[in-house]
């Protein structure tokens, strides 16, 4: 299908574009990758990277029951707990993003590798028990990113972003970006609530759009960074926005609704490249990989509901402990560094030297991480003691491992 000269889909032109069918690396490895931004990996429940791993693309499903995986000639699904090979379909060429719509046959497709199995402007819908393509949506430019619900798919490109009816495939919104080459974008899980969040056209910032059935809701604008964003990701129910930048020091979380900043987290004081950000399924918790090869998990029960509701010293139900931290908090806001005041994480451990996405897993304490090499590793930790231990680890590729 030919792209509208304006830069537009051909479906937002049209009305009808969509068609449906019938019928463990090395140090200098990890030097290399810190420093060649082609190898950077795209997305936060996904990554992608060139360089030489056996997958072009590793991602989970919405809720983590999945783990999803590109690669030179094929994709495949695998569940994660209890770990079971799935399915496996191979092509001629390769594959460069998979989506599976939670435990469903429909997955969206996009081409990637030196030679990709569809174009690159394309996203293919395919039905697995069919196997084949069963629709598809077609760009003036290449797809970064997709995502899906079970009512919407969003399209992510470099610099614009498309909403689609899944029913009908029909073009329901469409947005202006920033330069957006890593596909960065975040969508509320929970019906009925359609939280959007994707880098805005102002440098570090980012928008976050309440879509309604009729329209755009709310739009809320977020200066959430001074230098171009890295990571980010919002809670189920699209409540928090966490954000991370380039320089991957600082995770900040934000309030969906309001905007406002809620709580600074640092991973460390070394930069980093953040691969992925994750909450669990209440949002207490906060989760991040990056290319020091490590998973920080954070503590952010108290800003889960949406707000910066913490104990504070007048208030009567508030614990000895927690009077005392909060004002020893704010005399040291008055000495320190403004980049010191940020909270540390709970608790790090060292994962699969790799480009890594991380997922809470559906146990308590539990934490899967998906790697480019073809793993898929599962952490029982416990934060009080600060103790970690893998429980589980298995390879996407049968060659591995």
């Amino acid at each position: 299908q030919a792209s509208s000269q304006r830069g537009r889909p051909d479906r937002e032109r049209r009305g009808t574009g969509a068609r449906r069918r019938g019928g463990r690396r090395s140090g200098r490895r990890a030097a290399r990758l810190r420093r060649d931004p082609a190898r950077r990996p795209r997305g936060v429940m996904s990554v992608q990277a060139s360089g030489g791993w056996p997958l072009q693309y590793v991602g989970f499903n919405q809720d983590a029951s999945f783990v999803v995986a590109g690669t030179a000639n094929s994709f495949l699904t695998c569940s994660t707990e209890p770990f079971t090979k799935g399915t496996q379909r191979t092509f001629e060429n390769g594959i460069g993003v998979v989506e599976l719509l939670y435990r469903t046959n429909l997955l969206a497709l996009v081409g990637g590798g030196s030679c990709p199995q569809f174009p690159t402007n394309k996203v293919m819908i395919w039905d697995d028990t069919k196997k084949k393509c069963v629709g598809e949506l077609s760009f003036y430019a290449p797809v970064k990113t997709v995502r899906m619900r079970r009512d919407i798919i969003l399209v992510v490109l470099e610099k614009k972003i498309y909403v689609y009816n899944f029913a009908d495939l029909q073009v329901r919104h469409s947005f202006d970006t920033s330069d957006n080459p890593g596909g960065l974008a975040a969508l509320s899980i929970v019906a009925p609530n359609w939280v959007l969040a994707y880098p805005d056209t102002q440098l570090g910032s980012v928008a976050v759009r309440h879509l309604g059935v009729g329209g755009v809701d709310r739009e809320v604008a977020i200066q959430a960074h001074e230098t171009e964003l890295g990571a980010l990701a919002t809670d189920r129910q699209g409540k928090l926005i966490a954000t991370a930048s380039k320089q991957g020091t600082l995770i900040r979380v934000f309030s969906a609704l309001t905007g406002e900043r809620l709580v600074e987290l640092r991973r460390g004081i070394d930069r980093a490249i953040v691969y992925s950000l994750c909450f669990n399924h209440d949002a207490t918790l906060l989760a991040s990989s990056s290319d020091k090869c490590t998973v920080h998990i954070f503590d952010t029960s108290a800003v889960a509901g949406g707000t910066g509701a913490v104990e504070h010293e007048d208030d009567p139900d508030a614990s000895l402990a927690g009077r005392i931290y909060n004002f020893a908090t704010a005399q040291l806001k008055t000495v320190l560094p403004k980049s010191m005041e940020a909270r540390r994480s709970a608790m790090c451990f060292a994962v699969e030297e790799a480009p890594t996405v991380c997922a809470f897993g559906s146990q308590p304490n539990s934490i899967l991480v998906a790697g480019m090499n073809g793993s898929l590793a599962q952490y029982q930790f416990d934060l009080s003691s600060q103790r970690s231990e893998r429980s589980m680890i298995g390879w996407l590729l049968e060659s591995e491992g």
